[in-house]
């Protein structure tokens, strides 16, 4: 089976998983709880590449099993889609377009003002990059990061973040040399059910 098949049956598991009714869960605590706009910047030191993009997010939270020994502790982890686009450039102006239909998000949300967050995903790109030996411009995406969200009301929130993320065919095509970004990120994120 191809990486990106087993990437999207992962993904549309993860989704029936975290979709799955429940009715032992509290009513603010099932459905849509994180929908966030997220952009900011990325840079390469390899070929001075430079990113701006654009994320939306989608997050739910895990079935009761995984979520409420968690609620407890006032931690909440959350499976998200992610679509987003950029702009980029080095010696040459190009876009991506992305979907990360794996990403996870840990916080720590005891109500306070400031909510610390760990938040990582994987997913498959297109990039119209050139000469960076990426094999081509089909190409899947991991990222790792961190961040804090500062709450303006109740349930509206800014958030900020750094991630690093690499970039690679898989072995499918070579040169496969990959490419690692840093970005800083700065969102606004609307918790519905907090």
């Amino acid at each position: 089976m191809h990486l990106s098949l087993r990437v999207a049956t992962c993904g549309l598991a993860l989704a029936a998983l975290a979709l799955t009714p429940s009715t032992a869960r509290a009513g603010e605590r099932s459905g849509l709880q994180e929908l966030a706009i997220t952009t900011g910047y990325g840079f390469s030191d390899r070929g001075n590449v430079q990113i701006v993009p654009l994320y939306a997010r989608f997050a739910w939270l895990f079935p009761d099993v995984i979520d409420e020994p968690l609620a407890r502790n006032n931690l909440n982890l959350k499976w998200f889609l992610e679509p987003w686009i950029a702009g980029v450039t080095n010696h040459q102006n190009a876009i991506e377009v992305g979907i990360t239909p794996i990403g996870l998000k840990l916080d720590y949300d005891a109500g306070q003002q400031v909510v610390p967050f760990v938040i990582a995903g994987t997913g498959a790109m297109y990039t119209g990059l050139q000469g960076l030996q990426l094999g081509g411009p089909f190409e899947f995406a991991s990222f790792g990061g961190a961040g804090i969200e500062l709450f303006l009301t109740d349930t509206l929130a800014m958030s900020f973040q750094w991630r690093w993320r690499h970039i690679s065919n898989a072995g499918l095509k070579d040169p496969n040399r990959g490419l690692d970004t840093q970005f800083v990120l700065i969102g606004l994120d609307s918790y519905p059910r907090r």
